[in-house]
């Protein structure tokens, strides 16, 4: 009776084993396990990272409570984005917002795409090129790798990458000529 007995439990210890075996492997593959950053950016320390989005497609939306939800917290976020300027900072994560507007970043990165249609990445970028072509117009004298450093960005190229991605133009094409329209208007002031 004692041997049917260990026999049982120990098949039941597999059937356990086998099932949380099964959901890690299941949330591996289903992408839940991925946290978003700046795509490609370099990290104090020499390491770069990559921008491996959350997967939230998944998640249905099945109530209207959800969606009111989210509707909420993207309004934090522009709240915390207009006043807070926390696109400024180069380390800024996903995980770092999410703390700040209590959330996670699964109901983050949903909200973001919902309502901007960008990725939380392509979001945090786009405060942040817009930022530097304001910075730009107020001090037409900075160089691009300041321009990039100010606005929050890691690297020169990380800048170029998302500047071209929003402006659908090279930067160094931009600004020459937004300097040289600016010094045509100058002129035309100092005319009249």
């Amino acid at each position: 009776m004692p041997m049917k007995l260990i026999a049982m439990i120990m098949l039941s210890g597999m059937i356990l084993l086998l099932f949380v075996f099964y959901l890690i492997l299941f949330s591996m593959k289903s992408g839940k396990w991925f946290a978003e950053g700046r795509s490609g950016e370099y990290m104090p320390g020499g390491k770069r990272t990559y921008c491996l989005p959350v997967r939230t497609d998944d998640i249905p939306l099945a109530d209207a409570h959800l969606e009111e939800t989210l509707g909420r917290i993207y309004e934090r976020l522009e709240t915390y984005f207009k006043e807070m300027n926390p696109y400024l900072e180069s380390n800024l994560s996903i995980d770092m917002v999410a703390r700040h507007l209590y959330t996670n970043k699964v109901y983050l990165s949903k909200a973001v795409k919902r309502f901007s249609g960008l990725n939380f990445c392509q979001y945090v970028n786009r405060y942040r090129i817009t930022y530097s072509i304001e910075l730009f117009k107020k001090k037409p004298g900075l160089r691009m790798i300041e321009l990039a450093q100010f606005s929050g960005f890691n690297s020169i190229t990380s800048f170029n990458i998302s500047f071209r991605a929003f402006m659908n133009d090279k930067p160094s094409d931009w600004f020459r000529r937004t300097k040289s329209r600016g010094s045509v208007e100058t002129a035309k002031e100092a005319a009249l």
